[in-house]
């Protein structure tokens, strides 16, 4: 059978003129798929193929690469922090294990053909209008041909939920943006979030119960190999007298262009920070509020450029901070934020403390003002036995997440349907959906 989806009512660029489509129709020989490269979908049309000498002269690896494996495909919004930790992490080591195929691209791909023998289309944040039209190309494939549709986010984009001080809001004030993600996710056969605030919070917003919980994870070959214990331990005793304690987070948390007067994320302990400037020494990477920007000038505080994604670690290790911590407002934007600040500083063994919210539930020590900032550090650092503890701890909840010893969840989120007894892994975050009676009767009319 031939694949024919629905037209996209995508806007012509420049002046190509439209071209008809030949229809492709496969052939026993061609759904054969003997002696494609690896990941080619079945039916494929490919010139190399209708050149090469009938199968019987040719010598056949006994097994070919890839062969019998799902396939998918990731379509990003970006390649960097949400992209990395969401898609194109967990893609790569889908592939690297052999457990699967999943191709990632940014560039929509309209050629039904290339969705022959594909299982899951997984769309990260996805917005625009165009990108509707597309999702709407997909679903037509989908009601065809049975693969997955399935909208990414890890972020709220209703605007009256996005604090005013984040720099990013202005992506999200457009009106149509809005209606484009909700009518997307919609019509998603699935959406996947990183925790359970986020999923109620998107059932209610958009009305589909299809959302499922999938935490963000580390990988090892990412993350791991950077925790030392002994030089820990001697950082300590190094830098007894003054902490250092830093601050290794994005700037969407500061109100870096003071359009709020800097009530941001920090507003509740920035105080607390500038009174205690000589009992630790904060560091910040990446960015800082404005208000400490006098002491760093003058050497009483220490601003350090932000480090390039791959050497994430490096940000932690080499800046030799004894202790890191996030402060948030209780809103619901940052409910809806993972732990990753927790997660990314346990894996090298540094401990920290995190602001009293749900997004932080799992961390030891945690804050509500600024005072109890201040207390909490100091009893994080008042001896080596305690330190030792704290860091052991944290260290161990990291060896909990690695997204090596997770790839299941994410296997079944692309090739099993909510509600199938195929569904285990992600059953453990997600138990409410061990009750579904079946995945159509939850889907969207």
């Amino acid at each position: 059978m031939a694949l024919q989806f629905k037209n996209l009512n995508i806007p012509q660029i420049g002046n190509a003129q439209p071209r008809q489509e030949q229809q492709y129709v496969p052939t026993a020989q061609a759904v054969s798929n003997i002696g494609m490269p690896a990941g080619m979908p079945l039916g494929m049309p490919t010139a190399a193929v209708a050149t090469q000498p009938a199968v019987s002269q040719r010598k056949l690896p006994p097994q070919m690469p890839g062969e019998g494996l799902k396939r998918a495909v990731n379509y990003y919004a970006d390649y960097a922090g949400c992209g990395w930790w969401r898609m194109i992490q967990p893609e790569t080591l889908l592939n690297m294990e052999n457990k699967a195929i999943i191709n990632g691209l940014t560039t929509m791909v309209v050629d039904p053909r290339f969705y022959f023998g594909i299982e899951a289309v997984r769309l990260q944040r996805q917005a625009t209008p165009v990108q509707l039209e597309f999702v709407k190309f997909l679903k037509a494939g989908s009601a065809e041909h049975g693969f997955k549709v399935i909208y990414e986010i890890d972020d709220i984009i209703f605007k009256d939920d996005i604090p005013d001080f984040n720099r990013c809001k202005t992506a999200f004030e457009d009106d149509t943006i809005l209606a484009s993600s909700i009518e997307m996710m919609q019509l998603c056969d699935e959406i996947s979030v990183t925790c359970q605030y986020m999923k109620e919070y998107y059932i209610d917003k958009t009305g589909n119960k299809n959302i499922t919980v999938l935490p963000n994870y580390p990988s090892k070959m990412w993350m791991d190999g950077h925790y030392d214990p002994k030089h820990l331990m001697e950082n300590y005793t190094k830098y007894k007298n003054r902490p250092r304690v830093a601050y290794i987070g994005s700037g969407t948390h500061i109100d870096v262009g003071n359009r709020t007067n800097q009530k941001d994320d920090f507003e509740h302990v920035v105080q607390s920070i500038i009174k205690t400037r000589d009992i630790f020494k904060w560091v910040f990477v990446g960015c800082f509020p404005l208000p400490c920007k006098p002491f760093i000038d003058r050497g009483e505080m220490e601003f350090i450029s932000w480090f390039p994604l791959k050497d994430l670690a490096k940000a932690y290790t080499s800046i030799n901070c004894q202790a890191v911590y996030a402060p948030l407002q209780d809103c619901s934007f940052n409910r809806a934020k993972s732990n990753i600040k927790y997660l990314e500083s346990a894996c090298c063994g540094i401990p920290g403390v995190f602001q009293n919210i749900i997004t932080y539930k799992d961390a030891p020590l945690q804050f509500r003002t600024g005072t109890e900032f201040i207390d909490q550090l100091k009893v994080l650092l008042k001896d080596e036995q305690t330190y030792e503890k704290y860091s052991k701890a944290s260290r161990a909840y990291a060896d909990t997440m690695w997204l090596d010893d997770h790839l299941d969840e994410f296997a079944e989120l692309y090739f099993t349907r909510i509600g199938t007894p195929d569904r285990k892994a992600l059953l453990r975050l997600n138990p409410d959906q061990a009750t579904t009676v079946t995945y159509e009767n939850n889907l969207l009319k």
